[in-house]
Order: structure tokens, then sequence, then C-alpha cells
């Protein structure tokens, strides 16, 4: 348990550096949206490339990692459509449910992986992004355009997004660059490296800035269940996937992360973009990451 929180601590320490620098307004409130911009479009990307282009994917049964991710994400879908219909969810506030039980925040996801399992657990969770970013966006704007009131999104504005999406790009060109098994140059690899160290540290400080602590009390018992859903339920689906599967070793491990972590920052965008019920969606968030600290070394410990 020690050997994990030292790892987790750093990532910990680095989300709560970037709230309390937004809240000290340091350097200035506008260098946090070019923060978020510039590690979106640039330094994830090229995390994500190299840590695809170049790890044996074969021998790391990407196939059925990607297969478990899959499922459990449908199985959660089923079972907030299940929720929806008992409980009564419904409007704005069953978007953002939804979108906080089932969205995960890669970036989290990346900086554990590579502080914990090294270069072969980097690639796994890179695959988990090029198969779960295109889905779970189509899933969200769905649910957004039908339960939110928003203007529907056409299915060609929708694959418009994802076709322009960077962290989708990169994902496909680190995979056809290791499906065709081509060479990178020295420069190129080192020039990655550099940008995925500023990745993780810039990713993990625009996380904390974005964070929300004033919480409205009316929202308890929903907050409580979507952190429950995406914190404890959406592991569960995995774990029991990966025993179905046989996915075992890094890709097991790796799979775990990816679904222990918290609920993405992205959800509160598109909630606002789409009419979703976004001050409850950055609640969500907030909960979740905050959880997140202390459920994810549980999790990490119990599978070891």
């Amino acid at each position: 348990m020690i050997t994990i929180l030292g790892v987790l601590a750093p990532v910990i320490l680095l989300i709560a550096l970037g709230y309390v620098l937004r809240r000290i307004a340091f350097p200035g409130e506008e260098f946090w949206p070019a923060l978020e911009r510039l590690t979106y479009f640039v330094f994830y990307p090229a995390l994500l490339f190299g840590a695809i282009a170049q790890s044996d994917l074969a021998s790391l049964s990407a196939g059925r990692f990607a297969a478990v991710l899959m499922g459990s994400l449908f199985t959660m879908a089923a079972l907030l459509a299940i929720l929806r219909r008992l409980i009564g969810w419904g409007g704005p506030r069953y978007t953002s449910i939804y979108q906080g039980s089932m969205r995960w925040n890669g970036f989290v996801a990346l900086a554990i992986a590579d502080a914990y399992l090294g270069a072969d657990g980097l690639a796994m969770t890179a695959v988990g992004i090029a198969c779960m970013v295109p889905t779970l966006n189509i899933l969200s704007v769905f649910t957004l355009t039908r339960h939110a009131g928003a203007e529907p999104q056409t299915p060609r504005k929708v694959l418009t997004l994802l076709v322009q999406n960077p962290l989708i790009i990169a994902c496909l060109a680190g995979i056809a660059v290791n499906v065709a098994n081509l060479p990178l140059p020295f420069v190129f690899t080192e020039t990655l490296s550099l940008l995925s160290d500023a990745a993780l540290t810039a990713g993990l400080l625009a996380i904390g800035a974005s964070l929300q602590l004033v919480l409205a009390k009316d929202a308890a018992a929903q907050l409580t269940a979507v952190t429950g859903l995406k914190l404890v339920v959406m592991p569960l689906f995995v774990a029991i996937g990966c025993s179905l599967l046989d996915v075992a070793g890094v890709a097991f491990t790796a799979a775990m992360v990816c679904a222990a972590v918290p609920t993405a920052t992205s959800s509160y965008i598109l909630a606002r973009q789409l009419g979703g019920d976004a001050p409850f969606m950055a609640q969500a968030v907030t909960v979740s990451t905050l959880t997140a600290a202390i459920t994810l070394p549980l999790i990490l410990y119990l599978i070891r």
C-alpha cells in the first residue's frame, strides 16, 4: 500500500497545486484556458502517439483489453437506462449523471499508468483512449440531445467532431505506425518523450485548476450515486470482464486504472455546449476527483 500511495501522491499533489494556483490567480486567469488547449492539441497527442507506436500491442492482449473496456461501457449504459426509469431521473440532470458515470479522465489514467506500470501500461491506457473516446463522445452527444432539450446534432456533425479530435487522430496514427512496423528516428522519439513529460504535468495542473469545491446540498444524493457508479461499479464491471476474457498482468491492471479514475473534466464542456446540467456536472467532476484519491489506491492495493 505504501508503494501505491507513493506512486499516486505526486499525481494528487499536482492536481492540488493546480487548484491552489488558479485560486490565487497565478499566473493569471488567461493562462489556464491556454494551458488546456496546448495540452489537448499538442502534449497529449504526442504522448498517445508515442506510447502506441512504440509498444508491442500483440503481446499485451490489446484486443481483449479493448473488448473489456467497451463491454463495461455498454453495460453501464444499460444500467443507467434502467435506473433512469426506476428512480425517475430525467432531463438535463440525467445527462450529467450519465456522463459522470460513464466518462473517465484519461489524463489521470495516463499519469498513473506511466508511474505505476511503465511503458507497457502507458501503451495499454492509450489503446483504451483510442477505443473509448469516440464511443463515449457519440453516446454522450446522443444522450444530451435526446434528454437535455438541446438542438440535435446530426450524424455528420458528430462524425466531424470525432474526425477532428486530436486524441483520436494521434491514437489512429500510432496504431498505423505500430501495425506497419515503421521505425521512428531517434530525434523524433526523443522529442515525443519530452512532450510526453510535459503532457502529464500540464494535464494534472489543468485538472486541479478546473475543480470547484462549493457543492449544492440538494444534489448530495445524486452526486453520491454518480460517484459510486463511476468509482465502484465501473471497476467491478471491468474486473468481471477481465476475468471472463482472461485479461491478466499489466493489461488487467491498466484496465482497472482506466475504470477507477474520476470523471473527465471535458464532461462539463459538453454539458455546457449541449444544454446539460453544467453546474451539477462540474460538481460531479469535483466529487469524483476527490473521492478517487481514496478509492483508487484501495483498488490498486486489492488487485496487486
